[in-house]
């Protein structure tokens, strides 16, 4: 037995080693005869050979733990006449092993993979040399191979704690996921409330892990709290006459969505908004290859997956919005706003769509911003307004946005009335299970109810249902 990775090696790391194979028939000819600075390796047959790989420092192959067999067969028989077989061990920083088999005159290479389950040393064990084997949970594994059944047979009976304990390995079954990019399963641990702020034992979070960029949406979704939670900046108050300002607006922007060759309008967008205005903001390149694929296919969805993508896009769009003057939505520094939002709003595609029914969006108020609603005011959403028909999705990052300095957790429940007000897109987010559905800018509601919880959250509960369209 030829030891390849010493139990102090760190990882990852990656340590290889050649070997001459000579015929087991004439094994103790050759161990006087054959003097190389290789290892040996004795077979009855030069064609093929069984490699064993072993966890373990004894002397005595049976009294170590066996953790898979492979067999690298048809090698070539060099001039020499005895082939050279090199034998590579490569670990990676998550404890994952590759074993490999090369035969270098032919270059035919064999490849096992190994994990924990099987009872591989974790990166501690490794580190420190210590002679206790701590292997991670069943649980751990199974998220880390992606059995995605087998997680979500687990995450029947887990409870939170166990969701987020920590492994002997030091990272969480979340960090694993993400690591070895297993979207599904990220997904599933996030439903189920894992932590995406621990940080293991190599100071990263599961999104400094993350493989791809699905995976780090996924887990800034359930890191930031706001999406589906406001503040009274998205509305204009308004006595009477919200349901004519929505009407006229939205008669300017209708233009821009029906336009036949809308996709000239999308590239403008792209030149004088996204390049000059929002060149800063996180994950721009991704919601640049949004645009370049509804241009490219003349798709206005795409325009859609880029508002519910986690980037800083579609909140900096609502700061715009919300810091934009009615009247000067078609002037010349805001006209690349107007053009998204009249293509969302009126484009054919999004007729089928459209949204009729009870959702759900959180709010912090104050109380000075709770005595200037009463029944009967009618308001004007002046941004886009994420919303769930789930209320628990609402109250979940309601719960997020909790805070100490006065503010009054709030959830507005909106009857939407009207075609067109509200796009169902909940097959269009990369977030199907939030049920998202998504009110338009320049939509009028009329305050019907409000409630106030003294001793339970939230606080206050305002109803909301649509304005009859002018």
């Amino acid at each position: 037995m030829q030891i390849i990775l010493p139990r102090s090696s760190t990882i990852p790391s990656i340590r290889a080693r050649i070997f001459t194979i000579y015929s087991g028939e004439n094994q103790s000819n050759n161990d006087t005869k054959k003097q190389t600075n290789t290892p040996s390796i004795y077979s009855n047959n030069l064609s093929s050979v069984v490699i064993k790989v072993f966890e373990g420092e004894r002397s005595m192959t049976k009294d170590n733990n066996l953790l898979g067999t492979f067999e690298l067969s048809n090698i070539s028989l060099p001039a020499s006449g005895e082939p050279q077989i090199e034998i590579t061990f490569d670990i990676d920083a998550n404890s994952i092993l590759k074993v490999s088999a090369l035969d270098k005159t032919s270059a035919k290479e064999k490849i096992i993979t190994i994990t924990n389950d099987k009872g591989c040393l974790s990166r501690d064990e490794i580190k420190r040399g210590s002679p206790t084997v701590s292997i991670p949970s069943r649980f751990y594994n199974a998220c880390r191979e992606n059995n995605i059944d087998l997680v979500k047979d687990y995450l029947q009976t887990m409870s939170l704690e166990e969701i987020n304990k920590m492994e002997p390995n030091g990272s969480t079954a979340l960090h694993v996921a993400a690591y070895c990019g297993h979207e599904e399963i990220v997904k599933l641990l996030l439903e189920k409330g894992a932590c995406s702020s621990t940080i293991n034992k190599y100071n990263c979070t599961p999104l400094d892990e993350a493989k791809t960029n699905k995976i780090r949406q996924l887990i800034r979704r359930r890191m930031n709290g706001n999406r589906f939670v406001s503040d009274t900046i998205e509305w204009i108050l308004s006595t009477g006459d919200a349901d004519f300002i929505a009407h006229k607006y939205l008669k300017i922007l209708e233009k821009y969505g029906t336009d036949p060759d809308f996709h000239r309008l999308i590239v403008y967008i792209k030149q004088n908004y996204l390049e000059m205005d929002l060149q800063n903001i996180d994950d721009i390149n991704i919601i640049k290859e949004y645009f370049d694929m509804a241009i490219n296919k003349k798709d206005p969805v795409y325009l859609l997956k880029a508002y519910t993508a986690e980037t800083g896009f579609y909140s900096t769009l609502n700061v715009h919005l919300a810091q934009l003057r009615l009247e000067n939505l078609t002037s010349q520094e805001n006209i690349s706003r107007a053009y998204y939002i009249g293509i969302i709003a009126r484009h054919p595609k999004f007729k089928t769509y459209s949204y009729t029914g009870e959702v759900f969006r959180g709010m912090v108020i104050t109380d000075n911003d709770l005595k200037k609603y009463q029944i009967g005011t009618r308001i004007l959403t002046k941004t886009f307004s994420s919303t769930s028909k789930k209320l628990h999705i609402a109250l979940r990052f309601l719960d997020k946005n909790q805070n100490t300095n006065g503010g009054l957790s709030t959830i507005c429940k909106y009857q939407i009335r009207n075609e067109r007000t509200a796009l169902d897109i909940e097959h269009i987010s990369l977030f199907e299970d939030e049920k998202e559905v998504l009110i338009l800018p320049y939509s009028a509601f009329k305050i019907i109810d409000i409630k106030q919880n003294k001793d339970s959250s939230p606080r206050v509960e305002i109803d909301l249902k649509e304005c009859e369209p002018w």
